[in-house]
């Protein structure tokens, strides 16, 4: 096994060390081994000599964790070469930003009930599924108005007899009035006054009385049939008809279960391991902003051509979510970290460069960077004329 070990470095050592550090299918150890100038390799390395002014070995050690500006928690690897030892490693970052909330194109995280953060983050998840602040159906949101007028229009126009006396009283205050003025006064009506004052409204510019049980007896009949399609079941009618469609709050919103057991865990909604004990079903929601939407659309146009479905979107809003996801539970459990890479310079036992990145998210994410960090930094420094 040492023998093949052995043979891996010496085939790679015939490379030019810009080949080397390119190769993606060898170990970082053996990348590292097969670099001109590279005297040992090992993560447990802990004390190298020194060197004379002349390169030679001094009888002096080097304490390697003494001369490090800062503790690295772990250390993944360590070179000696004939005139530094390279360390690399990684320390849990306290401080790193939420990689949702960190730029545009990451969309939003909400949380409901006793997860939310905030009163403003519990309003955020509402609003995502078309819900007031009190999570109740939110009936002024601008589409479910456009629809409810939508489907009072309809209403009122497919009762000719009422439409048309409307039309008539209209006449008489204003002269003239068509259908079309009528289904105007309904409009602004209801833009006005909401469903508690819809009807009031309307009395008020057709009838000229803005209480509806004062409007005149000959004309009660009228009120009664509009009562129920100015209503507040009326509006709610409407926004169930949204809802049906996926439209009165954040159509491409992505429910999201969370699973607490030590750690949390963040799952598409109905996709993981359900435990009435440690699941808070939708428990959180992302939501793509717009400049994820660009994203995701471009993704389809390219994957679908014009041909576009709903079905097709949404699989590339699960795409586009899904690593965002991932990060952002990385976070919640403190997997955040720094990758630390430092260079000592074994005459003075100086750190003569160094490269750190906070903020990382994910141990795999972190444990990659380091990697190539080291194999960068070790590379410009053989490449350096003693």
């Amino acid at each position: 096994m040492q023998q093949f070990a052995l043979n891996r470095v010496s085939n790679l050592s015939i490379l030019s060390p810009e080949t080397i550090i390119a190769i993606n299918d060898a170990s970082l150890s053996d990348q590292l081994k097969a670099l001109p100038k590279v005297q040992l390799v090992g993560p447990s390395i802990s004390t190298v000599y020194y060197l004379n002014d002349d390169g030679s070995q001094s009888r002096h050690v080097l304490t390697i964790e003494s001369a490090l500006p800062q503790r690295i928690e772990t250390v993944m690897q360590v070179v000696v070469t004939d005139s530094h030892v390279i360390v690399a490693g990684t320390a849990y970052d306290d401080s790193a930003e939420n990689p949702i909330t960190d730029c545009d194109g990451n969309g939003a995280i909400y949380h409901r009930g006793r997860r939310a953060a905030s009163d403003v983050e519990r309003r955020d998840f509402n609003k995502v599924y078309g819900l007031d602040e009190h999570g109740e159906k939110d009936v002024g949101l601008s589409v479910v108005v456009a629809e409810w007028i939508r489907g009072a229009s309809d209403a009122i126009r497919a009762k000719r007899n009422l439409i048309s006396a409307l039309c008539n009283v209209l006449r008489k205050k204003k002269g003239r009035a068509t259908w079309n003025s009528v289904l105007l006064e309904v409009a602004n009506a209801i833009n006005r006054g909401g469903p508690d004052f819809a009807l009031s409204k309307l009395c008020y510019e057709i009838f000229e009385e803005s209480v509806p049980h004062k409007v005149h007896a000959r004309y009660q009949h009228l009120v009664e049939e509009l009562e129920q399609i100015l209503s507040v079941d009326a509006a709610e009618e409407a926004w169930n008809r949204l809802a049906m469609k996926g439209e009165a709050g954040e159509k491409y919103a992505v429910p999201l279960d969370i699973y607490e057991h030590g750690l949390l865990a963040y799952r598409l909604a109905g996709t993981g391991v359900r435990d009435q004990f440690d699941t808070t079903s939708n428990g959180a929601v992302w939501v793509p902003d717009a400049e994820a939407m660009s994203n995701i659309m471009a993704s389809a146009r390219f994957k679908f051509g014009d041909s576009i479905t709903e079905e097709a979107i949404g699989e590339a809003v699960i795409a586009y979510a899904k690593p965002l996801i991932e990060d952002y539970e990385s976070f919640v459990n403190g997997n955040s970290y720094g990758v630390l890479v430092y260079a000592i310079d074994r005459r003075t036992g100086e750190v003569t460069q160094q490269e750190e990145q906070w903020g990382l998210i994910g141990t795999e994410n972190a444990e990659e960077i380091c990697q190539q960090t080291l194999l960068e930094l070790t590379f410009e420094l053989i490449k350096s004329v003693h």
